[in-house]
């Protein structure tokens, strides 16, 4: 009987269950940065007058000033897609000469008239196609009758896609150095009077230069942990120059260097 009258109860007991739920998307968004070679030019400014050589003899035989598309640079590009991490071949072996003006011929073909003096132009990169581009390969054949060659290298910075624009209490450092190797017994850097100088551009702006120094050591550190502020930068580009400081006759010899140029922005220094 008692399991009669339970049943009878239940029965007539609704029972109703109050379910809370919630669904709740975002996103992830995840992005370093990058550095990478960029960008090479070079010139030879052709010299007014005449070029002599010396016969041996005590006399000087004059000819004309000569071919001076004789300096020639050869590269290879890769276009870069940043969100895809992915790369792909855009120019091979390709190669440019100086064309005999104060400007210089880019491996890019962007366009570049920057004075003698590093602060006094800003270059240009401002847009994410132009830092796209990755130098993957670079070789300098210099052969023209004086020295006076100038090149340059640049190394492309892109910052994190997404940050909160700085760190509280603490900087970014940077480094910039080069280091030279002779690659014959003759010492090409002292035999051109070889000067260097390092210019960092940020965001459009010029955030560290140094003037013309001799290259006649085999080490130059430009900078090291100069501070850049607490501010994230987008894009910066490391640019190395190299001149010829010497306008006497190439040596008919084989003489040359292997650079190699170091470039870093730090994580925040705490």
């Amino acid at each position: 009987m008692k399991k009669v009258l339970l049943g009878m109860a239940l029965a007539g007991l609704t029972l109703t269950a109050n379910a809370v739920e919630n669904h709740f998307t975002f996103d992830v968004l995840s992005s370093g940065p990058d550095i990478y070679a960029c960008n090479a030019g070079i010139k030879h400014k052709n010299p007014s007058g005449s070029v002599g050589y010396d016969v041996g003899d005590s006399e000087t035989d004059t000819e004309d000033t000569g071919d001076w598309l004789q300096d020639v640079m050869e590269y290879s590009l890769k276009k870069y897609d940043q969100w895809n991490d992915d790369t792909y071949n855009y120019v091979t072996n390709n190669r440019k000469s100086a064309n005999g003006s104060n400007n210089y011929v880019t491996a890019t073909g962007f366009t570049d008239t920057r004075s003698n003096n590093p602060s006094a132009h800003k270059i240009g990169y401002n847009t994410a196609n132009e830092l796209s581009v990755i130098l993957s390969k670079l070789k300098f054949e210099l052969s023209s009758e004086r020295y006076g060659t100038e090149y340059f290298v640049d190394v492309c910075y892109y910052g994190p896609r997404f940050h909160d624009g700085g760190v509280n209490g603490a900087y970014f450092g940077t480094d910039a150095e080069v280091t030279f190797t002779n690659l014959f017994f003759k010492n090409y850097r002292q035999k051109s009077n070889l000067l260097v100088r390092a210019t960092l551009y940020c965001d459009g702006s010029v955030k560290k230069s140094t003037s013309w120094k001799s290259a006649n050591t085999s080490y130059r550190s430009f900078w090291n942990g100069h501070n850049l502020g607490t501010n994230a930068f987008t894009k910066c580009v490391f640019r190395y120059e190299f001149k010829e400081n010497s306008t006497g006759m190439r040596a008919n010899i084989k003489h040359g260097a292997r650079v190699k140029v170091r470039s870093s922005i730090n994580d925040p220094l705490l």
